[in-house]
């Protein structure tokens, strides 16, 4: 900006033209006759695309102009004349060699009369902006995928049962407890769980004179759904009961008492059908125990591709990913929409989301399989160790 109010044909030759980081009076700079001082202000930053990372950040400046009334020239009147020579000067002009991509020139957002200073120096600032984007085209990834372990979060093999009142949020596994009487008193995890009494209902291991849930509410088909949520002291997580048509019915605290984790090995796979309607904002989606999938691995074959929180839904979130992205997969798992086959994939910047088959090779176990039974010296490179 300052280099080009310097060479601009619009700004006399008399007019000194500096950059300062602050104002002159902090500066320590002399007032002088006629005066252009250019500052940079600061800026705010916003994510536009989440792979590759896209950021656009709007800068913003001032011009703060000053003339003093001298002899028979009017102050006021030449410092009009070079708030006119700088916006002309200014406006809807790019910097070269920035490093970054303009995609918006500079634009004057205000211009006000700054006040009459006491040595006789007419004042006015102009507010400047402008918007440049940023691209990071390197993808971050999950350490683990750069570690080549990821075993801790996609197992392979079931480490624990699934017992009557549990609930699996993720692939971790919640039991439900009674809140201890008073806020000084602690709980303890070995007081959580539920057990069957004599008459079919779950009742709390701590209370058993409380019931979690009646024999009659098992039998029709009442369902628990994690939220994601803890309570105000943050011990304990909140789960909600829904009847059979869906309405909810009640909460309950639960706790995870331990390094649990659920995987599946065969059998068990959700397919997309009727009575599934895929999420629009690309947030986690809860699996009850019995709808846990197979957990697969692929990698983006095409050159750029697009995954979708809901390929049903024009409106739905969409993310371009660039080819080589490994993703794991739900095997089996398919949603067919206007003749076009999607796979269900996780861990991408919508959360779980879909992809396009064609976009999409599925990876063989001897490329991207965990090695079970094996030694840490004998992990081949690109394998995920899938040992303790």
């Amino acid at each position: 900006m300052a280099d080009s109010l310097l060479s601009s044909p619009l700004v006399a030759l008399g007019v000194n033209v500096v950059r300062l980081a602050d104002v002159t009076d902090e500066e320590g700079i002399l007032q002088m006759v006629n005066s252009m001082v250019v500052r940079y202000t600061g800026s705010s930053g916003n994510v536009v695309q989440r792979s590759p990372l896209t950021l656009e950040y709007t800068m913003s400046f001032e011009v703060n102009i000053a003339s003093q009334s001298y002899l028979s020239q009017s102050g006021h009147d030449f410092a009009v004349q070079l708030c006119t020579a700088s916006r002309l000067t200014l406006l809807n002009t790019v910097p070269p060699n920035t490093g970054v991509e303009v995609v918006q020139p500079f634009v004057l957002i205000n211009e006000q009369f700054s006040g009459l200073t006491d040595s006789s120096h007419y004042t006015y600032t102009q507010q400047w902006q402008i918007i440049v984007q940023d691209l990071h085209r390197a993808i971050s990834v999950d350490p683990c995928v750069q570690r080549g372990d990821c075993s801790r979060l996609f197992p392979r093999n079931v480490k624990v049962t699934v017992k009557p009142g549990q609930t699996v949020c993720g692939n971790a596994i919640y039991d439900p407890i009674l809140p201890p009487p008073t806020s000084s008193v602690a709980y303890q995890a070995e007081y959580s769980g539920v057990e069957f009494d004599t008459d079919g209902n779950l009742v709390y291991k701590w209370d058993p004179t409380q019931i979690f849930m009646t024999s009659a509410e098992l039998q029709s088909g009442f369902t628990r759904v994690c939220t994601g949520t803890q309570d105000q002291t943050g011990q304990f997580e909140i789960i909600n009961i829904h009847q059979p048509d869906g309405t909810y019915d009640r909460s309950f605290f639960a706790i995870d008492t331990g390094d649990r984790l659920l995987a599946l090995t065969e059998g068990l796979i959700r397919i997309a059908g009727e009575t599934y309607t895929p999420e629009e904002d690309g947030n986690t989606e809860n699996f009850i125990a019995s709808d846990l999938p197979i957990t697969g691995y692929g990698v983006v074959s095409s050159q750029q591709a697009l995954i979708y929180a809901d390929p049903t839904n024009p409106d739905a979130a969409s993310v371009k990913i660039l080819s080589g992205a490994v993703f794991p997969t739900a095997d089996g798992t398919t949603l067919i929409h206007e003749g076009v086959t999607y796979i269900r994939i996780g861990n991408t910047p919508l959360g779980r989301a879909w992809i396009r088959e064609e976009d999409f090779r599925l990876l063989t176990p001897d490329q991207y399989l965990p090695r079970l039974d094996c030694d840490v010296d004998e992990l081949e490179e690109g394998k995920i160790d899938s040992c303790d």
